[in-house]
């Protein structure tokens, strides 16, 4: 199986899947997501993030999203396990790589590609004439390390742990989805953010007055939540709102939750 996450539209991602088909009429494509903010690579981290979470074993994940193309930014394939990642060594992989004990990372060697294609390589396309045709071969058996040579220092962002300092949980604002909730890397439930309990969310040197629930429904509408969302982290929500609109962030900012004084 192959997923595809990039921030294209158009004629594109059906190019990418003309390339992967071309090689691999058998492929089975699944699309994450072809929407994410252009250029964003920490917001497609955390695509992938979740991707490797729940695809099967001996998945490939292809992610474009690559401000860098055509310079000299390097191809990337990453076998972590039983998982397979395909792209830029832009940091795009930083997430999912993070939550793996290991993992063996390799250069994508245009040359290769083009010898296994017949195809010239676009300088504006790496996905459809790069990481497209090297998923195709994965997906048919080929072995990630006969693309180019092994990589030791993969481009990767820094990811601070969560934590909890002085009765406040700290994190990182991961991502933040199509209704604004903001998700954070805090993991949930955590015994310092009781149920039912009033708490202060400081974010971008502000503070906003929240409350600790359980589902969406358990404040009143236009009121701030924070919750353990889908991924297993907390998020803050705003019931029939935006909260990001109403609060701010972007990914990578700092946030932290505590008891209201």
């Amino acid at each position: 199986m192959i997923t595809l996450t990039t921030d294209l539209d158009d004629i594109y991602v059906s190019q990418m899947k003309a390339a992967i088909l071309s090689l691999n009429p058998a492929a089975k494509i699944v699309d994450i997501s072809h929407d994410t903010s252009r250029f964003n690579v920490r917001r497609a981290s955390f695509a992938m993030l979740c991707a490797a979470r729940i695809f099967p074993v001996n998945t490939v994940h292809v992610c474009v999203v690559d401000p860098g193309v055509g310079s000299d930014r390097r191809g990337m394939v990453v076998q972590a396990g039983e998982v397979y990642f395909v792209g830029p060594d832009n940091g795009v992989f930083t997430l999912p790589l993070s939550i793996q004990e290991s993992y063996a990372a390799f250069t994508i060697e245009p040359e290769r590609v083009e010898e296994m294609t017949s195809r010239a390589i676009s300088v504006t396309f790496h996905g459809r004439d790069i990481f497209a045709p090297v998923a195709a071969a994965l997906d048919s058996g080929e072995p990630p390390g006969s693309f180019g040579r092994v990589m030791g220092d993969p481009v990767l962002f820094e990811v601070p742990r969560p934590r909890v300092e002085g009765g406040r949980a700290l994190g990182t604002v991961l991502f933040i989805d199509g209704f604004g909730n903001v998700i954070t890397d805090i993991p949930g439930p955590m015994p310092e953010l009781p149920l039912g309990s009033p708490l202060e969310v400081s974010l971008g040197g502000k503070t906003f007055p929240c409350i600790s629930a359980s589902t969406y429904a358990d404040a009143e509408p236009g009121q701030l939540i924070a919750l353990v969302g889908s991924q297993g982290t907390y998020e803050i929500s705003l019931n029939r709102g935006n909260a990001s609109s109403a609060i701010g962030g972007t990914e990578g900012d700092e946030i932290g939750m505590a008891l209201e004084d």
